[in-house]
C-alpha cells in the first residue's frame, strides 16, 4: 500500500476557490499530513500584486492569531478559515524561506536545538526571560554531556555579564 501525502498544491488551489470542505474528503492518513506553520506559510503567500497583501491580511488575521488554539482539536475548522481568505481563483503561491540564523553563543545554539523555527530576536527573548537558575535547571533537564553543559552555562553568563556592563554604561553615560 502506497502512502499518500498531503498534496500543498492541491490545497492551495482549494484555498483560493474557497473549498472550505477540500480537506475533510481527504483521506484521513493525508489529513495527518497537515503543518499548520508550512501551510500557512504557503497560503499567506501569492505572486500577485493585486491580491497578495488582502491575503496575507486576511490568513494573519483570521487564522494566524489562534491557530494553536484552533488546529490540534479542530483541524477542519483550521482548514475553513484558511479557505476563507482565497481570492476566488487560483492563484500562484510562492516559498518564502525562513531567515538565516546565526548562532555565535552557545546558550543561544542550545535554545535554538529545542525551538528550531524561532527567530534570533525570540532566542534573545527566552534567555532574558531564564534567570541563571532557571536556564541552569533547563540545561541539566536537555541531558547533553556534562561539559557541553558547562560551556553553555558559561555562555549564558558571558551574555548576561555583557548585557549588564551595557546597563551601567547608559546609566554613567
Amino acid at each position: 500500500m502506497t502512502e499518500r501525502k498531503l498534496d500543498i498544491f492541491a490545497a492551495m488551489s482549494a484555498v483560493d476557490k474557497r473549498n472550505g470542505n477540500w480537506f475533510t474528503e481527504q483521506p484521513e492518513d493525508v489529513r495527518k499530513e497537515l503543518s499548520p506553520p508550512v501551510f500557512l506559510r504557503w497560503a499567506a503567500t501569492i505572486n500577485d500584486g493585486k491580491y497578495s497583501g488582502d491575503v496575507i491580511c486576511a490568513v494573519n488575521e483570521y487564522v494566524n492569531v489562534n491557530m494553536w488554539d484552533v488546529v490540534e482539536e479542530h483541524p477542519e475548522l483550521f482548514f475553513k478559515l484558511t479557505a476563507m481568505c482565497g481570492v476566488g481563483t487560483n492563484q500562484k503561491h510562492i516559498w518564502i524561506g525562513m531567515p538565516k540564523r546565526i548562532v555565535n553563543n552557545k546558550a543561544k545554539d542550545l535554545i535554538s536545538r529545542f525551538y528550531p523555527s524561532i527567530n534570533d530576536s525570540e532566542i534573545d527573548m527566552i534567555l532574558r526571560m531564564h534567570t541563571r537558575e532557571s536556564f541552569v535547571d533547563f540545561v541539566n533537564g536537555t541531558a547533553i554531556p556534562q561539559d557541553e553543559a558547562k560551556e553553555v552555562i558559561k555562555a549564558y553568563d558571558k551574555l548576561n555579564d555583557s548585557k549588564e556592563t551595557k546597563r551601567q554604561t547608559e546609566k554613567t553615560a
